[in-house]
């Protein structure tokens, strides 16, 4: 997938004036919800996408929108949407921002918050995108956060958390031979460094969607590292199709070489995606027999993605069973 970074890509990256509008001018083209990886070669250095959503897209975010609403609550939404930084494709209610991507990201910050306390913490992001999340984390706590990820897209990470947070100190990692200064708040690591963190402890570990794009081999090199990074009772949060078609290769969860150090504290397809499942694992000491079950109950085939889920309130269950 990541052979795609074409002359077009560089040209866009290296002109100051396409900053601004970074978020349509397809460099974000498969690490974005919404941007597809196939677009890129249609839109990077030939046009914008157009910033305002049709019709068809609007009713659908705001179906997703009042979705999540309805399930994380309008305080914990509203105050975590996405700046306008790069001016992404978007939609405008009532001042909020609303963009297709941002809104899994929401979710995803809202479920891991729920039993994780991020104040004074270590996390490592292995693929960040454009750095959504991360900047959400950077936004609600004096965390420290870690990303390991293609030069490409640490190029945009860098830009992104940069300007939504000029504050916030940033180490870039260019060479082997470099050394985290930990004074810093952020770490942009290439992936042929990874191994730069191994000798740090993390509280919290992500991946979303990226593990399906590598191959066996690089998938059991971070699962080597994570294993070796987290701490005791530390979390791992990740999000990936059931099964990934990559030509000959096909890469399954059930595959994924956790091991048996883990429990469970969400386990489920993911909302408003059923063809992906979303984790968040405790680490454990001893090695738990249920935790091998589940992986190996999951589909061989990546089911079809799930709709959009009915905005369904307590009233309106009431009324559906006639419920006094």
């Amino acid at each position: 997938m990541w052979d795609l970074f074409d002359e077009n890509f560089f040209n866009v990256i290296k002109d100051p004036n396409s900053w601004k509008n970074f978020r349509l001018t397809g460099i974000t083209c498969g690490l974005e919800t919404g941007l597809l990886q196939s677009d890129r070669k249609e839109i990077i250095g030939k046009k914008l996408y157009n910033r305002n959503y049709d019709r068809n897209e609007i009713e659908d975010i705001l179906e997703r929108y009042y979705e999540l609403k309805n399930l994380i609550g309008d305080e914990n939404l509203k105050k975590n949407v996405c700046s306008n930084i790069g001016n992404p494709r978007s939609y405008y209610l009532n001042n909020t921002l609303l963009n297709f991507d941002d809104l899994y990201h929401v979710y995803a910050f809202w479920q891991i918050n729920r039993f994780f306390k991020t104040s004074n913490k270590n996390i490592l992001e292995i693929g960040a995108g454009y750095g959504n999340l991360a900047q959400k984390f950077i936004k609600n706590s004096d965390c420290k956060y870690f990303i390991i990820d293609i030069p490409e897209s640490l190029v945009i990470q860098h830009y992104y958390l940069k300007i939504n947070h000029p504050e916030c100190k940033l180490q870039k990692i260019s060479s082997i031979k470099d050394s985290l200064d930990l004074s810093n708040d952020v770490f942009l690591i290439p992936c042929f460094f990874y191994e730069i963190v191994k000798e740090l402890k993390f509280d919290l570990v992500i991946n979303m969607r990226s593990f399906g794009e590598m191959n066996s081999v690089i998938i059991d090199q971070y699962f080597d590292l994570i294993n070796n990074v987290l701490i005791n009772d530390g979390f791992f949060y990740t999000v990936n199709r059931y099964v990934t078609y990559r030509g000959k290769n096909i890469i399954k969860i059930k595959d994924y070489p956790f091991g048996s150090n883990w429990t469970q504290i969400i386990s489920q397809p993911q909302w408003l995606q059923t063809h992906l499942h979303e984790f968040l694992l405790q680490k454990i000491e001893k090695p738990n027999i249920g935790f091998d079950k589940i992986l190996k109950s999951f589909p061989d085939r990546t089911p079809p993605p799930g709709p959009l889920t009915k905005n369904y309130s307590l009233n309106t269950w009431v009324k559906d069973n006639k419920v006094s």
